[in-house]
């Protein structure tokens, strides 16, 4: 069981400052990404799949992503593998 004391929650003004090592790891990673399901917001797999794919959005990173029942697998695109509907 992980504990962590004297810790300060985000405000939700900064929900999203939580994912700033996420979205660096992906800017410098070109494999694949393994995030627990636990460190992601949202009450179903759906919807922590869903944060992770927004928050990759709103960074301007496009990214494929797998899910376990623990895990949350994430890939960078790249430029080459982006097909975008215009």
């Amino acid at each position: 069981m992980e504990i962590q004391t004297n810790v300060v929650p985000p405000t939700k003004k900064n929900q999203h400052r939580r994912y700033a090592v996420l979205i660096e790891t992906l800017k410098v990673n070109s494999g694949w990404v393994a995030v627990s399901i636990r460190d992601v917001c949202g009450h179903s797999i759906a919807e922590k799949q869903s944060a992770v794919h927004g928050t990759c959005r709103r960074a301007g990173i496009k990214i494929e992503t797998q899910t376990t029942a623990t895990q949350i697998f994430i890939r960078r695109l790249e430029a080459v593998e982006v097909h975008d509907a215009h």
